[in-house]
């Protein structure tokens, strides 16, 4: 298998799986919704390999301008391979200079990821994390288990990991990996960034407990 497939995959089939809501999963603060994604639904991911443990995208500083702002939800697209759930850390990163850095207190979250495709929510409301005003990163670090290896018909030396998390293709890059430092991608032909929906509310009194 070309290496460059080991990382990202070009995901064309339609997977239909049973549909769950409101579920929540390790944390009582957070709730976690799994919506189904249509049949005919194609698009492109990212992966977790040996070499790439943990994928970021960018996220302008103007979402924080005059108000402070807090995280609401994040929302993205999954894809399991297998009949099994698999389970994933997603992180919100400091902005280190144009690179990922810390994890904002209280932003790594263990989610749980049921098999074939899914849209997941993770609100994030009751948490109260603000936004930085610098930018930040949302990324997600794979589990390197067994449970969680890609088996089947894939033959590599090393097999990636479950879950897909879906991207985006555009002229302009803005994805980033890791396995010992955080770099930048050069060679994403297919994929320039994680394909997130986040979104963002102001507390009414200013006044946090």
């Amino acid at each position: 298998m070309d290496s460059k497939f080991t990382f990202f995959l070009l995901i064309v089939s339609s997977i239909i799986f049973s549909q769950k809501k409101n579920e929540k999963f390790f944390d009582e603060d957070i709730s976690i919704k799994y919506e189904k994604v249509p049949a005919s639904d194609v698009g492109i991911g990212v992966m977790g390999s040996f070499d790439k443990q943990a994928y970021a995208t960018f996220v302008g500083s103007n979402v924080a301008e005059k108000n402070q702002q807090y995280f609401h939800y994040i929302k993205f697209k999954s894809i399991n391979f297998t009949e099994n759930s698999s389970q994933i850390y997603l992180c919100i990163y400091k902005n280190n200079r144009g690179l990922p850095g810390e994890i904002l207190e209280g932003a790594k979250f263990l989610v749980n990821i049921p098999a074939h495709k899914s849209f997941v929510t993770a609100d994030l409301s009751k948490l109260k994390i603000k936004v930085p005003e610098n930018g930040y990163f949302v990324g997600f670090e794979w589990v390197l288990s067994k449970e969680n290896e890609m088996k089947g018909k894939i033959s590599a030396a090393k097999l990636p990991y479950n879950p897909t998390i879906s991207g985006f293709t555009d002229n302009k890059v803005n994805l980033y990996s890791r396995r010992k430092e955080w770099r930048r991608q050069q060679d994403s032909d297919l994929v320039a960034g994680l394909a997130l929906e986040i979104s963002y509310f102001q507390l009414t009194s200013d006044k946090i407990e």
